[in-house]
């Protein structure tokens, strides 16, 4: 019971600190690409937002948090692929500047 206490404590910090640094480099970011229209409250977002923002092509990233072979299976297009279990060692890898989605 305490791993899995653990283990959602970490998804909910990994996620917060994804959304905070996404914030921060907004105003910099200089892109042909529109900005997502997510809204700033909250940690979750509709799909049905993520599919309005992905059919404009708003710049913002999409990570598939499955295991690597649900992901070579089917994904979404233009997702990459860090399962939830990396999570910790490989966050580094996203980048600071844009909207990251994980689902």
């Amino acid at each position: 019971m305490v791993s899995l206490r653990r283990e959602i404590l970490t998804i909910w910090l990994m996620a917060l600190i994804l959304v905070l640094s996404a914030c921060g480099g907004q105003a910099a970011q200089s892109s042909v690409r529109p900005q997502p229209d997510f809204p700033q409250e909250g940690l979750f977002i509709d799909p049905d937002i993520v599919k309005r923002e992905l059919d404009r092509q708003a710049d913002f990233l999409i990570v598939d948090v499955r295991p690597e072979p649900n992901y070579r299976k089917d994904h979404v297009i233009g997702a990459i692929n860090i399962p939830f279990f990396e999570m910790e060692q490989r966050y580094t890898e996203l980048p600071k500047d844009k909207w990251i989605v994980l689902y």
